[in-house]
């Protein structure tokens, strides 16, 4: 349970007055979205599922119950192992509902992986796929579940392979509880999520977030690109990093908006599932809008909708913005990390 997060008493005092920071919370504004856009889209998956606002609410706000029913409270740890699927986010407004925070581990964890990553934030409960390909999540968590003292709660997604243990899945959840209405008791300083870095200098490390952080971020963000409601995002981004899960989810959830997923990057098809959403606007590493132009140029599907490719994670040569404006694509670079995502980036203007 994470609740004596320190912060700086004369900066908080200075956010608050300057209008940075506020009282509002990500679950009050997921709470306001899921009332006011309950019939819009929010997130699509490449594998066949669409939630709007309203199914996701009503969706979490069982799997909310069941959490409570477990003996979740606010502030315990929530971890989760997903593909980049639109239950993702079932999952995370739920951890929302119940106050706790949020925690996903990248899918490629392995068993040791994961005993690390959830005894070092003491995690509470854990969600996984039952199996994806050829990796058997339910039996790696069987494995070791025994093996992290915090945990006390497993629940699985049967989306690909039914279950070959007694743990419960989403479907069952969804089924036995009714929704859990009551509002945590936390505040707009209190941690809302904990990501792991990438681990390049040693161990990976869980990074903190406040709800005032990632608010304040993402709003800034999407300003500063000119994003609107009617904007789309397109999300290739494994949903456990920083550009997956903050500018992919929290981003389109503030505004209201929609954002697409897909699961494993293909660059022909990631263009063609764009062109059926209507994406605008998309944000990943230099590799993914290499390969979308390289396809183009040698005689794949154009860019129809797409206006602005946010790019970071490797230098961004000249060449490329150019390549990316012959086909009516802005590229906007970014500079951060998973502390800070991103501090900088520069705002897009038409080339002459």
């Amino acid at each position: 349970m994470i609740t004596d997060l320190k912060i700086n008493e004369d900066r908080k005092k200075l956010y608050y007055e300057k209008g940075y920071w506020s009282e509002k919370t990500l679950g009050d504004i997921w709470l306001e979205q899921a009332t006011r856009c309950a019939e819009r889209e929010y997130v699509k998956d490449d594998k066949g599922s669409r939630y709007t606002y309203g199914e996701v609410d009503d969706k979490a706000s069982r799997l909310a119950a069941w959490f409570i029913d477990q003996g979740i409270q606010p502030g315990d740890v929530i971890t989760f192992q997903m593909p980049t699927w639109a239950e993702f986010c079932i999952i995370y407004v739920a951890v929302l509902k119940v106050g706790g925070v949020i925690h996903p581990l990248p899918r490629k964890y392995n068993d040791a992986d994961l005993l690390y990553g959830m005894n070092l934030v003491g995690s509470k409960a854990f969600i996984c796929p039952t199996k994806v390909a050829k990796i058997d999540f339910e039996d790696q968590i069987l494995s070791i579940m025994n093996d992290i003292p915090s945990l006390t709660s497993v629940a699985l997604v049967d989306r690909m392979s039914p279950k070959h243990s007694d743990l419960p899945t989403l479907a069952e959840i969804y089924r036995t509880y009714e929704p859990y209405t009551e509002r945590p008791v936390i505040t707009s300083d209190d941690v809302a999520c904990i990501l792991s870095t990438s681990g390049t200098t040693g161990k990976p490390k869980a990074v903190l977030f406040t709800h005032n952080n990632l608010i304040f971020s993402e709003r800034v963000f999407t300003q500063g690109l000119k994003r609107t409601q009617e904007d789309v995002m397109f999300m290739p981004s494994p949903l456990n990093h920083a550009t997956g899960f903050y500018h992919g989810l929290i981003s389109p959830m503030l505004m209201g908006g929609r954002t697409v997923l897909q699961q494993d990057f293909r660059p022909a098809e990631a263009i063609e599932l764009m062109n059926a959403e209507g994406c605008t606007w998309s944000m990943g590493a230099t590799p993914f809008i290499y390969d979308m132009l390289k396809c183009i140029e040698q005689g794949g599907p154009h860019f129809e909708t797409l206006e602005l490719f946010v790019c970071g994670g490797a230098p961004v040569p000249g060449t490329l913005v150019q390549r990316a404006h012959n086909q009516d694509v802005r590229l906007c670079e970014v500079y951060g990390s998973t502390e800070s995502c991103p501090p900088h980036f520069c705002s897009p203007r038409a080339l002459p």
